[in-house]
């Protein structure tokens, strides 16, 4: 049994005597001799069900309880937040609080802070020697340092194993070493092949020649290259030929020790190439007979 949906109590009678069917939310209006209802001490249960009961189905999406706003002279659409009013603030709040906007720009304002201070983003703070930073390559992955020294490790690697950078591998046949020429008076050099131990040095392709034609009447010296002011003579090549049977050598300056080249008739060539068979600064290269004779041929050198 209910009123309005409030159940009514059911009262044990024990005797023929007044009762009351009265609730919490059930009161008899004397005055005007009937019950009612206090909407405000019925349940949620009891409010959904009289709400059942007036639209005849439950309460759901498609069967809602009809709801107004207002502003107290016409009703507004929940939906419609466009006709704000310009004095209207409307409130944006963070995880923890309002947030703000700049007061001149009106931008949002942001800030990062640490102990109760402003940081501005663009500061790098100070680093600490407790500070640790990780330095990425191309590829993502951090790069490494030598666990001794803390150098950056560069490594070279081939086929899986690491390669010292100063050391050149051993060459093969198929291997072609070019030499440029280092300027343009002269290349040098060094070249190696451990395989027959065989060592080229102080290698000079570009050299001067110079023509030996002379007559000795009798002992004496023969002026073959006089350099330029402050240089030397440094010879690489002698090629020629002994018309008699006497002593032939060459010396630097008119003075100089004489280095026997000859001492019968005959073609003599001699190679100086890797020797730096030369005089002293401003010193003749001379050739010294020890009797009349009659010497032809050649000297290739450079002016050092």
């Amino acid at each position: 049994m209910f009123i309005d949906g409030v159940a009514i109590l059911t009262p044990t009678i024990a005797a023929c005597v007044p009762i009351s069917i009265e609730n919490d939310a059930i009161a008899y209006d004397a005055g005007n001799d009937r019950f009612k209802v206090d909407i405000e001490a019925m349940t949620l249960a009891v409010l959904d069900m009289n709400l059942t009961q007036v639209l005849d189905a439950a309460l759901s999406h498609a069967n809602p309880v009809i709801s107004r706003l207002t502003d107290g002279s016409a009703f507004i659409d929940p939906r419609d937040v466009s006709d704000r009013a310009a004095r209207l603030l409307g409130v944006v709040y963070g995880s923890l609080d309002k947030l703000q906007q700049r007061a001149t720009s009106k931008d949002l304002f942001v800030q990062l802070r640490h102990n109760a201070a402003e940081i501005d983003p663009r500061d790098i703070r100070a680093l600490t020697s407790s500070d640790i930073i990780k330095a990425y390559g191309s590829q993502t992955q951090a790069l490494l340092q030598r666990a001794t020294t803390y150098d950056l490790l560069i490594q070279l690697r081939h086929a899986g194993a690491e390669i010292d950078p100063r050391a050149i591998r051993a060459l093969t046949n198929s291997d072609v070493v070019t030499v440029e020429q280092a300027t343009a008076a002269s290349l040098k050099a060094t070249v190696t092949q451990d395989a027959k131990d065989r060592t080229v040095t102080d290698v000079s392709y570009v050299g001067t020649l110079k023509q030996i034609s002379n007559t000795f009447a009798a002992a004496g010296n023969y002026t073959v290259w006089d350099p330029a002011a402050d240089k030397k003579v440094r010879v690489k090549l002698i090629s020629l030929e002994l018309s008699a049977d006497v002593d032939l050598g060459f010396r630097f300056g008119a003075e100089g020790t004489i280095y026997y080249l000859r001492t019968t008739k005959g073609v003599i060539v001699t190679n100086f190439i890797g020797a730096n068979v030369e005089g002293a600064v401003d010193d003749n290269f001379i050739l010294n007979a020890s009797a009349a004779c009659v010497v032809k041929g050649y000297v290739i050198g450079e002016e050092v």
